[in-house]
């Protein structure tokens, strides 16, 4: 199924109903397509260009090394996994269908989580799995969906592992803990409000992220409320399931208006913020501000890119801004060393230095299908970095190697459908979810 990235445009104004059917418009409206405008995500019309002194750096990653599992959508809760041991060629060595992906009602945004040998998957009609690693046999299944709603209008949300017990949320509003060798439920919060991203579970608490820009922070044991941050209300937003960053003492919160906030989780007061706005660009797109990728803390800084057009470094003890590059993202950047890969909206891969923010090199991948007519627009995903090699995956159904050091693809090949979600890996093995529910391991 073909799919672009889409901007939802919300009304806020329904925020007081009881039910999370008046969020997707009940029964009212029109069943057959996702409620809110459709608008084509396209490129900001801002060229990036290399400098040249980056170039003289000799480019050293860190060692790869194996990854035993993958507990969070981001593979950790700093979001900063940097060189990950796997295959640098694609062999399959077997394919599994988890469950509903994609259709014309609702879009597959949920990452997969690895962990304990088990996959946990999120399907579009709102049903949990988990099923074993090595058999693909499936372990236990719980049905999320809300009596008297449609399970279609359910989806969103994401999934996070901790210690033995598996946090979900759900576009119908709800925060659960699951016992993940049983599937049991522990306990289950309604939140009334559709959750935008996946839960983050600490070894304290867990962090959701819900679509009007609330973050509520919850007792790991028991589910209760501590206490909620509110951003700004956004009527508009892109499609898609990011999530907070975690360190020791902070939580890092990314909000589709822009903003991110710095906050301590013990009592939720706001140690910084910052708007990764930015005015004056010739397309109106640039008024989405969403904050989709998930923000990286590394070497005691935190590095995100906004839609908007505007990625920064920040010194998270200060607040204060190292860096800043005008440029526009909806993927998670990839840090590795003292670089930063991203994919921007207009199809590029660039290269960063993290301490500087200067651009070492762009690459500019394929837009459309068909380039003359500009038709099909290609969405692109990643990067990762896997022993020292950048791979990608692309709307139409291709991975693409890319070298770090100077940005030259270095070969591609098809892999099994469409893919919107950035691969990850596991103990030496890389796993890519395609937009029909379908998982295929390589090694």
């Amino acid at each position: 199924m073909k799919r672009n990235l889409f901007i939802i445009l919300l009304t806020f104004s329904l925020l007081g109903c009881e039910s999370t059917g008046s969020w997707f418009g009940g029964d009212d409206i029109d069943k057959d397509r996702i409620k809110g405008d459709r608008i084509s995500i396209l490129n900001l019309k801002r060229t990036l260009s290399s400098d040249p002194q980056t170039q003289e750096n000799r480019m050293i990653l860190p060692e790869p090394y194996s990854n035993l599992s993958w507990p969070y959508p981001g593979g950790s809760l700093n979001n900063a996994l940097q060189n990950l041991k796997g295959p640098n060629s694609l062999k399959q060595t077997w394919r599994s269908n988890l469950g509903s992906g994609s259709n014309k009602k609702s879009f597959l945004i949920s990452t997969p989580i690895i962990t304990e040998n088990k996959i946990f998957f999120l399907s579009t009609d709102s049903k949990l799995s988990a099923f074993h690693l090595k058999s693909r046999r499936k372990i236990w299944q719980q049905d999320l969906s809300v009596k008297k709603e449609n399970k279609n209008e359910g989806f969103g949300g994401g999934m996070s592992f901790n210690n033995g017990v598996l946090y979900v949320s759900t576009g119908f509003g709800f925060i659960i803990a699951f016992e993940s060798d049983s599937g049991e439920e522990i306990w289950r919060v309604n939140l009334r409000i559709p959750s935008r991203s996946a839960p983050i579970a600490d070894d304290r608490m867990v962090y959701a992220i819900t679509h009007d820009n609330q973050l509520f922070a919850l007792d790991k044991i028991s589910g209760n409320i501590l206490w909620t941050h509110r951003g700004i209300l956004e009527s508009a937003t892109i499609l898609s399931s990011t999530s907070v960053a975690v360190s020791d003492d902070l939580v890092f919160v990314p909000y589709s208006s822009g903003e991110i906030y710095a906050i301590r989780p013990i009592n939720g007061s706001v140690i910084w913020t910052d708007s990764l706005t930015l005015t004056g660009l010739s397309t109106s797109l640039s008024e989405i501000n969403s904050i989709t990728a998930r923000p990286i803390i590394d070497n005691g800084r935190l590095i995100s890119v906004s839609h908007a057009g505007r990625m920064v470094s920040i010194d998270i003890s200060t607040g204060e801004r190292v860096w800043t590059l005008d440029l526009s993202s909806t993927e998670t950047p990839w840090v590795s060393g003292d670089w930063l890969f991203l994919v921007t909206t207009n199809s590029e891969i660039v290269c960063v230095s993290r301490r500087a923010g200067k651009i070492r090199w762009v690459t500019q991948m394929q837009r459309f299908q068909n380039e003359e007519k500009k038709k099909n627009p290609i969405h692109w995903s990643g990067p990762i970095m896997i022993s020292g090699k950048l791979l990608i995956l692309s709307s139409k159904g291709e991975a693409i190697w890319v070298s770090p050091d100077d940005g030259e693809v270095l070969n591609s090949s098809k892999i099994s459908g469409s893919a919107f979600l950035s691969p990850i890996v596991v103990n030496n093995t890389i796993y890519i979810l395609n937009d029909k529910g379908e998982l295929s391991a390589y090694n």
